[in-house]
């Protein structure tokens, strides 16, 4: 299997075909072939792989790899609940040890409970006092499915705002590679 990979590796199938058409380029790699070539010559001398047993994986491949796994914070078949989960935020929130500001009254709002920090989730979620996801179901009572309602107009503008910062801000778009200037 490995001695046909630089043949008939999943990278070498997939980049030929993408480099044909390159609006899927685009969606699969989120960003532009030129994008990815002035990249790959950012980074490709830090990613030489020598070794004598058998040919190492390509520059582009590992790239790839790297990307994808960046794109959705783990490997494709693990959910983002499970993502969240073993990430060092996940692993912080599961223990307690988050740095969230304490429990604030909501503004203009003084009488009741102060309520806590959260991060908007979708139902895949476990409940956590930090984690606000909608109720789960499709037989809800009206203030559900108000709630629900107003929680994914929520995210849609949270998500937006991720794409807007993007767009303004390219250099999210860039693996950054710290070097010293001294």
């Amino acid at each position: 299997m490995n001695l046909k990979r630089p043949q008939e590796g999943q990278f070498q199938i997939n980049s030929m075909s993408l480099r044909a058409h390159p609006e899927e380029f685009t969606k699969y790699y989120r960003m532009y072939i030129t994008t990815f070539d002035e990249l790959i010559s950012l980074v490709r001398p830090y990613l030489p792989k020598v070794t004598n047993m058998r040919s190492p994986i390509s520059e582009e491949g590992r790239l790839t790899i790297t990307l994808r796994v960046i794109d959705v914070g783990s490997y494709g078949k693990e959910s983002d609940c499970n993502a969240f989960k073993t990430s060092a935020l996940g692993k912080k929130l599961n223990t307690n040890r988050t740095n969230f500001p304490a429990n604030q009254y909501l503004p203009n709002y003084n009488l009741g409970v102060p309520q806590p920090f959260v991060l908007v989730v979708d139902e895949a979620f476990a409940l956590h006092k930090n984690l606000l996801r909608p109720f789960p179901g499709r037989s809800l009572n009206g203030q559900r499915r108000i709630f629900n309602y107003r929680l994914s107009r929520a995210r849609q503008y949270i998500e937006c705002s991720f794409g807007i910062m993007s767009k303004k801000w390219i250099v999210f778009m860039f693996l950054v590679i710290p070097m010293s200037i001294f």
